[in-house]
């Protein structure tokens, strides 16, 4: 079946037809069975909905005049519902535009696997854009041409509840391709605590308070063809830096979480961010123990200071032993814009394998 949602001129009392369209997306969730259609025009639409029904596909006629809206007031932090609730598989949304959400723009949470996320802008979300939690739920999700800004405004009032652009946890296959992601006042991309396998790839990554993209406790992480900068730092939430790209494991007393193995950082270009690439540990708390391992793999990749820039590549020593031979080749590295005594890169003794990277600095 095919439905049909208008704000404008739809009635809930209507048989949701084209000539009789419902008003609300709630009622077209209610009816909504395994293989609908519900198409949704132009129009504002408020509160939480949620998509319960599987192999169902959710289509905004006007990507910038069908509009989700969480009315969020500003000022309350406590958790609440995600404006758009993914809870079952095989769900495919495309074309909304989702704002002022309470807490995250959309969420994947319940039975949400094999989940496709297309065209749809989410902006000005209390917490993140976009959040992809745990391992069922997250399975093979597909988040593509999507813009995601302005993400994490309720740390401004409580600095406990952070979010970041798109962030995901434990999932695993999650591909998030050709999206935009900025001014967020956390992270663009947050890869975290279990999620494995995924894939972010040809990204426009941008003024984000936090990491342009940052992967931690995560096998298996593919970051290919991103571009990554800064033309502006933004007020950061406390204990994130805004770094092009981190990889920063954080174990968590009581939760076993594994190691970030087997990356691969190639070909993006990451210019004028504070730390362009950056392998955060601290030896003297050691609470992050971020190893590079041998099948890391960080090559092709164009790494450009700027004004902002602080550092240019920072493989922080591993507080506990030492990195494996990680490869890290033909890479160029150029800090001439950088300001004067921002160093290209730290000295390390560490079994790192470079060669063949172009450097404009000794």
């Amino acid at each position: 079946m095919i439905y049909h949602v208008s704000a404008m001129t739809g009635d809930d009392r209507s048989p949701g037809s084209e000539a009789q369209p419902w008003r609300t997306l709630q009622r077209a969730t209610k009816a909504a069975r395994p293989g609908d259609r519900v198409v949704v025009y132009r129009g504002h639409y408020c509160g939480a909905t949620r998509i319960t029904a599987a192999d169902t596909e959710w289509e905004a006629v006007e990507s910038d005049e069908t509009i989700l809206d969480g009315e969020w007031d500003g000022r309350d932090t406590r958790y609440a519902p995600a404006v758009l609730s993914i809870e079952t598989p095989r769900t495919v949304v495309m074309g909304f535009t989702i704002m002022n959400a309470p807490a995250h723009g959309i969420g994947l949470r319940g039975a949400a696997a094999d989940v496709l996320i297309k065209n749809c802008r989410v902006r000005d979300s209390a917490r993140s854009g976009i959040r992809l939690f745990g391992k069922n739920l997250s399975r093979n999700a597909t988040i593509v041409n999507c813009t995601v800004t302005g993400s994490g405004r309720a740390a401004r009032l409580n600095p406990e509840r952070h979010g970041h652009g798109i962030e995901l946890t434990f999932g695993h296959g999650v591909m998030i391709a050709n999206c935009t992601i900025a001014g967020n006042a956390g992270a663009g991309i947050q890869i975290r605590q279990g999620a494995k396998d995924t894939i972010i790839q040809e990204n426009t990554i941008y003024d984000n308070a936090g990491p342009g993209i940052i992967i931690g406790n995560s096998p298996r992480t593919a970051v290919t063809d991103n571009f990554i900068y800064l033309t502006a730092r933004l007020r950061a939430v406390k204990g994130l830096r805004p770094d092009g790209i981190a990889i920063a494991d954080l174990p968590r007393r009581g939760q076993r979480y594994p190691a970030t193995v087997g990356t691969l950082i190639h070909g993006n270009v990451v210019s004028n961010c504070e730390t362009l690439l950056r392998v955060h540990n601290e030896p003297e708390r050691k609470h992050y123990r971020t190893r590079l391992e041998a099948q890391t793999t960080i090559a092709h990749n164009t790494l450009v200071g700027g004004p902002l820039t602080r550092r240019g590549v920072y493989i922080e020593p591993h507080p506990c032993g030492a990195h494996e031979p990680a490869v890290f080749r033909d890479n160029i590295i150029h800090m001439r814009h950088a300001p004067a005594g921002a160093p290209i890169a730290n000295e390390t003794s560490q079994p790192i394998q470079a060669s063949s990277n172009a450097w404009s600095t000794l």
